[in-house]
């Protein structure tokens, strides 16, 4: 399956509390009827004594409910004084909808002492 490069949609530095990122709008057209991949691409992930966890999602938006809801969770990173980076992917596609679609990154929670992580979420169109 061939797929175009990477867009990013949200980008946090050195984060030590829950926040969540700005809507993006995906673009309706180009997308096709195959949809998107998303990925969290982290660095910096670290705390500065013990364990910890960062746990990330991505939220769609709801117009019919003018909502944001959860749309599918990442596996939540493990976080320790030794820093990490990696991506991580769901493993799930995002199918276009007849209504201009927004999503965006959320950091939900994240714990232990001093622990900060730096992140950007993409997409890619998963064209056949």
């Amino acid at each position: 399956m061939a797929q175009t490069s990477p867009a990013q949609f949200a980008s946090t530095t050195n984060v030590a509390a829950a926040i969540v990122g700005s809507a993006y709008t995906l673009p309706g057209k180009g997308l096709g009827s195959t949809g998107i991949w998303l990925a969290l691409y982290y660095s910096a992930a670290s705390t500065s004594a013990g364990a910890g966890t960062a746990t990330y999602c991505v939220q769609q938006y709801e117009p019919s409910t003018t909502s944001w809801n959860d749309l599918v969770y990442f596996t939540p990173l493990v976080l320790s004084t030794t820093a990490q980076a990696g991506k991580v992917s769901p493993n799930i596609l995002v199918k276009p909808s007849n209504t201009a679609t927004q999503i965006r990154l959320y950091l939900k929670t994240i714990t232990g002492t001093g622990a900060t992580v730096t992140s950007e979420g993409d997409w890619e169109s998963a064209q056949q």
